[in-house]
Formats: structure tokens, sequence, C-alpha cells
């Protein structure tokens, strides 16, 4: 969620909500944003012309460091990593967290909603090969297979519905094959 807050609020207020979620969340990260300006310059090489870096929010991170939760000037993050769980569970922990970040801050305006799933879907390889038309609606095909073997792909498809404006991303990706199988990385 991205939120824009209609008061300047002092980033330590973000460290204090995150309180409330210390049983579950114990550790305690902070975020920063950083901003860098180069121009060009003759070698020797020279350090950025600008560079600013400023505490933006907190990270508080499960036992385990797989689910982490975000609370930002500018908005909220959940994320759940590998491995992963149910939907529902996920879902009914970020809405808690967020109706926790929510309530601090209800005159915030909601900006932005999205949700990122991270795929690795693992291909077996028969010969060294892996046909990923078998596996996947788009496929990549090469006319000189035999003279140039395919070696790895990137693929990225913008899809919207006309009807509400919403829309998806879609990325796709190999990276280089480990004990027989090529994986690919899908991002939602």
């Amino acid at each position: 969620m991205q939120v824009a807050l209609p008061q300047v609020i002092d980033v330590e207020r973000l460290k204090e909500l995150g309180k409330a979620l210390q049983p579950e969340y114990p550790q305690v990260r902070p975020q920063f944003v950083a901003m860098a300006i180069f121009q060009p310059q003759p070698v020797p090489l020279s350090p950025p012309s600008l560079f600013n870096q400023e505490l933006r929010g907190y990270s508080f991170l499960s036992s385990d460091s797989k689910e982490i939760v975000q609370y930002r000037l500018d908005g909220f993050t959940f994320n759940r990593l590998a491995p992963y769980i149910s939907w529902e569970d996920m879902h009914g922990k970020g809405l808690a967290a967020w109706q926790h970040y929510r309530s601090a801050f209800p005159d915030g305006k909601v900006t932005r909603v999205a949700t990122r799933f991270l795929n690795r879907i693992l291909l077996p390889l028969d010969h060294g090969r892996a046909e990923l038309d078998d596996y996947f609606a788009v496929g990549t095909k090469d006319p000189h297979e035999e003279t140039l073997p395919f070696v790895g792909f990137i693929s990225n498809q913008v899809f919207i519905d006309l009807k509400t404006g919403f829309g998806a991303n879609i990325n796709m990706a190999t990276q280089p094959a480990v004990n027989e199988q090529v994986p690919i990385y899908s991002r939602h």
C-alpha cells in the first residue's frame, strides 16, 4: 500500500508503532532511501556530485526472517519469503499489520494498492533441454536450434483490464540449470 500522509510525521513514530508487532516480528531494521546524482567527468572517476540518504521507515521481521512488515513514511508492505504458506494465512497476517498502520494514520490517502508474486518454477531437463512450450503459453522458438542452442530468455508482458483500468505486469526469466533442472523465475 502506498499512502500519502496529510502531515509530516517523525519517522521514529513508525518504530514506536511497530512495537505492537514485537511478539510476532521481534527483529527491527531501519529502511533507508538513497539518492545519488552522477555527472559525466573525465577520468579519473570522481565521487557522485550529490549523495543523500534518509531514514524512511522500519522493517519488522519474524524470528525466522520469512515474514517482513514494513512501515514507511510512504506506506506499508507485507512480505512472505519461501517456503510459502497459504494465501489465507498470509492475507490475514498482512491485513492485521495494515490495519494497525492504518489506525495510526486514518487520514492517509491510499494512492496505490499492489500485490507481487515471485515464483521459482523448476523444469526438468531432458538430455540437457527443456521445452518451455510444454509448460507455458508463451515460449520461445529459435529457427536455428541445432546450430544456435537456446540458453535463456527474459519476457515481459503487460495486461490491462479495460473496464477497471487495473493492470498486470508479468516478467519471466531463466537462470542457469542446476541438478538437471532449469529454474524459471516469474514475477507477477
